[in-house]
């Protein structure tokens, strides 16, 4: 079975394939990932030395309070790139006349081409690069954003986008 094969359940009369892609391989020093990592060694650090003066006082509910805090870190820190590098083999992009679909793994993302934002591309030297689609509001979350990953065919995806139909 194809692993573009899923878009057909969410193509509507008249609406075809523009494009399709899959990420490359995961850059580990990509900014994203690195900012996190950065935060995330700080964080480590003070949380084990949280747990270090715990463990020294003896005060069992302040040893079992830091462990969250350390498990978050090492998510941040390790679990992050993982869990992108396992997703990798299981995404796909696939742009239509009217959408964008984004599957990851069992979970499949569709945006509307009439309310996608504007697109900032970031290239890399080695040719690939990501688009990074972002929506800034005054509300809870504030800022809300999607990206298509390490595309090795930026130029084909960002025409494909500009293709799109949106009115």
């Amino acid at each position: 079975m194809d692993e573009f094969s899923f878009v057909q359940s969410y193509l509507s009369g008249g609406e075809y394939v523009l494009w399709q892609g899959k990420p490359g391989k995961v850059r580990l020093l990509d900014p994203f990932y690195l900012s996190t990592a950065l935060f995330a060694i700080p964080w480590l650090a003070f949380c084990g030395y949280w747990e270090y003066m715990a463990i020294r006082s003896g005060g069992n509910f302040m040893v079992l309070w830091g462990v969250p805090f350390i498990l978050v870190g090492l998510y941040m820190l390790v679990g992050r790139p993982l869990n992108a590098i396992r997703l990798r083999g299981r995404t796909c992009y696939v742009i239509t006349n009217r959408k964008l679909l984004i599957r990851a793994g069992q979970h499949v993302q569709v945006f509307d081409g009439r309310d996608l934002p504007p697109m900032d591309i970031h290239l890399n030297r080695d040719g690939t690069g990501t688009i990074l689609f972002v929506t800034e509001y005054y509300g809870r979350r504030g800022r809300q954003y999607f990206r298509l990953e390490n595309l090795e065919d930026v130029a084909g995806a960002q025409e494909a986008i500009g293709r799109m139909d949106r009115n």
